[in-house]
């Protein structure tokens, strides 16, 4: 396909009177062959630039809520200015980029051909479009500043949207990982607390729950042995069993230390200290069971 002409000097004169499209005018140059689509759109900005700061200087107004290129180049006191075959190179330009946004088929001789109504638009505004380079830059500023600003302020808005949405699940899996990593050290703490909480010794072990109790056991601890009840604890409805002492002190004037063990089974299964002469114990009482006291300085007697 042969490449249609393009009158690359009178484009470079237009970048040169109009600083302010240089760069869009030099894109649709470099593009106009192999990607029309883009010199299209670059085509249709221009325009779009132009349409904005036409409606401003001849309506005295500022621009519409509706700012749409469409809308501009229609309204009725925009048409009274502009002569109607360069409104017609207006919507040609538009039309088309409108293609080429929108993703429909366009080629290079399209894009020469709106070269050519961009003269015409061109042409017309210059009298009063290119009175300086900073009026024009001013121009270009004016009418692209709300759109760079949306785009900003939504690419702005994408990136939080983006990073908060990656940080969730970040943050799941942190706490999840902390909540873990405190659980883990938990149970090394404890576990390190029942390894070596307990010295090796003997030890009584009982059990009571309100007025239910157990007997006592002994158990002895020795040191790298685990160690255990032969049998299970169990629980029983307890009675007290009141202990007489006389006389009430030691000859030391010290109270006496009273113990209640199982007679058969030897099992200690309360202990009590008082300076009254009398004990109460609170102990597991069967009928099958007998009793023993037995003092730590001198005997006493024992009433059940």
């Amino acid at each position: 396909m042969t490449a249609p002409f393009v009158d690359r000097a009178k484009v470079n004169a237009w970048s040169v009177r109009y600083p302010g499209f240089a760069e869009d005018l030099q894109d649709v140059l470099a593009f106009i062959n192999s990607k029309p689509d883009i010199a299209l759109f670059k085509l249709r900005r221009i325009v779009e630039n132009v349409v904005r700061q036409a409606y401003v200087h001849f309506t005295t107004q500022d621009l519409p809520d509706d700012r749409s290129l469409s809308n501009l180049i229609k309204n009725p006191a925009f048409e009274a200015e502009v002569p109607l075959p360069v409104r017609h190179a207006m919507h040609s330009i538009r039309m088309t980029g409108n293609r080429a946004v929108h993703g429909e088929s366009v080629t290079s001789t399209d894009a020469a051909r709106e070269i050519e109504s961009l003269a015409y638009v061109l042409e017309w505004a210059s009298p009063w479009f290119a009175e300086s380079s900073a009026s024009l830059l001013a121009n270009n500023a004016c009418a692209t500043s709300q759109e760079r600003h949306n785009a900003s302020a939504g690419a702005r808005a994408v990136y939080v949207r983006r990073q908060s949405t990656l940080m969730r699940p970040m943050l799941l899996v942190s706490a999840a990982m902390l909540a873990v990593a405190a659980l883990v050290w938990l149970y090394i703490t404890n576990l390190d607390q029942l390894m070596n909480g307990v010295a090796p010794g003997d030890y009584d072990v009982s059990a009571q729950s309100n007025d239910l109790v157990t007997e006592m056991r002994r158990v002895r601890v020795i040191e790298g042995a685990e160690a255990g009840l032969a049998k299970p604890l169990r629980l029983a409805r307890a009675e007290t069993v009141a202990v007489s002492l006389s006389p009430t002190k030691s000859p030391s004037g010290d109270a006496w230390s009273a113990k209640l063990e199982d007679a058969e089974s030897r099992n200690i299964v309360a202990a009590s200290s008082r300076r009254t002469g009398s004990c109460a114990f609170l102990a597991l009482c069967r009928a099958s069971t007998s009793w023993s006291s037995r003092r730590a300085t001198r005997a006493g007697s024992m009433k059940r």
